[in-house]
């Protein structure tokens, strides 16, 4: 998209039983794609320890996506899914965006976000 390069993945680890689950360890046969010379990464989850604690402290994004992300490291990494999680980090060259609007029981908190890449 106007010249920028984009890749989604909906996979994240197992959390209760919904959809695009699976465990951990079996997410990097997913994860592995990730190309590395793109600009924006978009998941549905967190990768582990970056936006991704939960309510009662618990980490909760993948291993598996932080090794790809650091491999890839994509200018942009949006994601969401830990509702609250929601902000923004940079580690490297990668911005880090949890743009969850939600809080846990689905009650609209924040706007959507707006991020400028070029």
């Amino acid at each position: 998209i106007d010249g920028l390069r984009f890749y989604g993945s909906p996979w994240t680890p197992r959390f209760y039983d919904w959809a695009w689950m699976q465990d951990d360890a079996d997410l990097a046969q997913y994860f592995d794609k990730i190309p590395d010379d793109l600009d924006v990464l978009v998941t549905h989850g967190p990768p582990y320890g970056i936006l991704d604690r939960n309510d009662v402290g618990t980490l909760c994004g993948s291993q598996q996506l932080l090794h790809a992300v650091t491999r890839a490291r994509p200018r942009l990494h949006v994601f969401g899914h830990i509702h609250e999680a929601r902000g923004m980090c940079q580690r490297g060259d990668t911005d880090f965006l949890n743009v969850a609007n939600l809080s846990s029981d689905y009650t609209r908190l924040h706007d959507p976000v707006v991020y400028g890449i070029a």
